[in-house]
């Protein structure tokens, strides 16, 4: 045990080994470079494999050694020319070569800091001859610079220890052939006898400091660990049991929903890095859920660069603070969605609810409660525009929830750019936040539907999927179920009807059967799919695979899952309501059927229409009698999907 060495009084300087010998690592030193492949590809958006990126980087490697034998006579290459190397060979664009260099390195030492620990029995050593007054020289063979060594020291609080850092590849000489003992000897005019070299390669650390005079002693690790973790790191066949096994442990219903949540956050956290986004807001209420999951995420990536934000938002709530003028086009957002509703409903939709009944008292000529076929056209509504009273309610309400929404955002993040996080469909909270604010937006979504407006100041971003030019980019997959998104990413809370002054900022109105729901269903499979989650990123850090390969394994047991549900299922979900809080209120039911017959005719008639009108096809099949089609409709769709890739 080296904490039981007594050095002769003689020993003025302890050199040690960096790697295996103050720290260890979890895996394999090889798994290292593999996760940095791994990080680079997803970072980057390459379209190569781990293994494609990690043989094209050890070729290089190689290369680079080749060439510094000839200059140097030295086996040893520099981080900052292999990273220039391969930038130049995959074409990678970046801001200038330095900060392409930046990024790699940064990804490399992250990948250093939550892979290795301290070894205690090292560390206590060396702290007990730092008291003896003896000098410290870090000596390591490493192809990273003493600097970036510096860096991973100070992650681990031993900053005061090492009086002197050596490392091969800053000074292109090698513990491998003896010259860098030589060179730091005559450097700092360091008799070699009064010297005592610790580290865990025999041949390095023993034998060449040997051979310069140096006194030693090896520290035996044992690396059987490290060729299994290798190994097992290299068999994608393990990898792939490992993944699917994780959804035949935690079995519950719905439990396959973890896949395309999972690959969400996945996709949301590569696009905020690559926006270099410090703050993110997610909107409620599914955004509650979303956030729970990211946060969980960055919490498995030690990642702390970004901060996260909640804020209550909604339709209802966001809508009026982005009108400024009153004119008979002022609401033509909600009038021409929902053409058919009264005056009450249009209040409703603004959050002017509590001021429906004074409105009633105060405007004689005005029916609320009339349903029109078209409100717009109606007299109802031209005789409320004109109306002074409604006049100065609305600009009075607009102005004052405008600046409690402006207060509001300004409270979560500073003067910035705002990046928001919601599940989608076209981004309407967003366009009334930007359109309400002012500030520029960019919006983060599972997917995005047609006719979404987009604008240089209001961005928008379907990960999963989105349409442009009627042309889905991403997998169409994760359109074929969109309330899912929106039912299992329910939030603990109920819906906003306006903003209010802070520290609050908003007014909720909780709905019973919304809550209950939540509670008694949503909730608990909303833990399964956390826990499923879980397990997702812990394989993530434990193996090299990229997230494209990740995707392989995990969307054909999506697929399946969510085109052949289980009936428990289908049951399950068939029994939830859906409440409307904008436009409409009132519940509507996941599960409508009509006769057998008729959903025949239509499905043969026009079965692209009548499929598109379900909310779920594996369902309509069920309860128009017909669950039998839920298999053809899935051969159809692969091989559907297979011609077209």
């Amino acid at each position: 045990m080296i904490n039981e060495l007594t050095l002769t009084d003689n020993i003025e300087f302890i050199f040690t080994d960096f790697f295996d010998t103050v720290v260890s690592r979890k895996c394999h030193p090889e798994e290292i470079k593999r996760k940095w492949c791994k990080n680079v590809i997803e970072m980057y958006d390459i379209d190569l494999a781990t293994e494609e990126l990690y043989n094209l980087r050890i070729n290089i490697e190689a290369e680079l050694c080749y060439v510094n034998n000839e200059l140097y006579s030295e086996i040893e290459f520099k981080y900052i020319d292999l990273c220039s190397r391969l930038s130049n060979i995959l074409d990678i664009t970046c801001e200038d070569s330095k900060s392409l260099y930046s990024s790699f390195l940064d990804i490399e030492l992250e990948i250093e800091k939550n892979n290795q620990y301290l070894n205690d029995d090292v560390i206590s050593f060396l702290k007990k001859q730092k008291k003896q007054n003896k000098k410290i020289y870090l000596v390591s063979d490493f192809y990273l610079s003493d600097t970036s060594i510096s860096k991973l020291i100070e992650y681990h609080g031993l900053d005061g220890v090492f009086d002197e850092i050596f490392v091969s590849s800053t000074l292109m000489k090698t513990k491998r052939s003896g010259s860098l003992y030589k060179h730091i000897t005559d450097k700092e005019n360091i008799d070699p006898k009064s010297v005592f070299m610790i580290g865990d390669n025999h041949y390095n650390d023993i034998v060449m400091s040997n051979s310069n005079g140096i006194h030693a002693h090896h520290i035996i690790r044992d690396f059987s660990l490290y060729n299994q973790s290798l190994s097992n790191d290299k068999n994608i066949k393990i990898i792939k049991n490992e993944y699917r096994k994780i959804l035949k442990v935690n079995s519950g219903i719905f439990s396959w929903m973890s896949i395309p949540l999972f690959f969400f956050i996945k996709k949301l956290y590569l696009k905020l890095k690559k926006n270099k986004v410090k703050n993110v807001i997610f909107l409620a209420r599914e955004g509650e859920f979303l956030k729970e999951l990211f946060d969980l995420y960055l919490v498995y990536r030690g990642d702390e660069s970004i901060q996260t934000h909640y804020m209550y938002a909604s339709r209802r709530g966001t809508y009026l603070p982005s009108l400024f003028e009153l004119n008979e086009d002022t609401f033509d957002k909600v009038l021409n969605q929902y053409p058919t509703i009264s005056l009450t409903t249009l209040l409703n939709s603004l959050g002017l609810s509590k001021y429906i009944d004074g409105l009633k008292k105060e405007i004689k000529n005005v029916e609320f409660e009339n349903v029109h076929l078209n409100l717009k056209l109606s007299d109802d509504f031209k005789n409320l525009l004109k109306n002074d009273i409604f006049k100065e309610l609305f600009q009075k309400e607009s102005e004052i929830r405008r600046k409690h929404l402006s207060d509001y955002m300004n409270s979560l993040i500073a003067n910035e750019d705002i990046h928001l996080v919601d599940v989608g469909w076209k981004g309407s909270i967003q366009d009334n936040i930007q359109s309400a604010l002012n500030r520029k937006v960019c919006g983060y979504y599972c997917g995005i539907l047609p006719n979404a407006k987009i604008t240089s100041e209001n961005v928008k971003s379907g990960l999963l999927f989105e349409y442009i030019n009627n042309k889905c980019l991403g997998d169409p997959i994760f359109n074929e179920f969109r309330a899912s998104f929106e039912v299992f990413c329910a939030a603990s809370h109920g819906s906003l009807i306006r903003y209010v002054d802070g520290p609050i900022f908003g007014d909720l109105e909780d709905n019973p059967y919304e809550l209950q729901l939540y509670r008694d269903k949503i909730r608990p499979i909303q833990i399964n799919i956390k826990n499923v989650i879980t397990a997702y990123c812990k394989l993530e850090n434990k193996y090299s695979i990229s997230f494209l390969d990740i995707q392989r394994i995990l969307k054909p047991i999506y697929k399946r899952n969510i085109l052949i549900p289980s009936s428990i299922e289908i049951d399950e979900f068939s029994s939830y309501k859906h409440y409307e809080n904008f436009g409409v209120f009132n519940y509507s039911s996941f599960n409508s059927e009509s006769s057998r017959v008729l959903y025949l005719k239509s499905l043969i008639k026009n079965p692209h229409l009548t499929l598109a009108k379900e909310w779920w096809k594996p369902m309509g099949f069920r309860n128009n009698g017909f669950s039998i089609l839920k298999y053809p409709y899935y051969l159809i769709y692969s091989l559907f999907k297979k011609s077209n890739n």
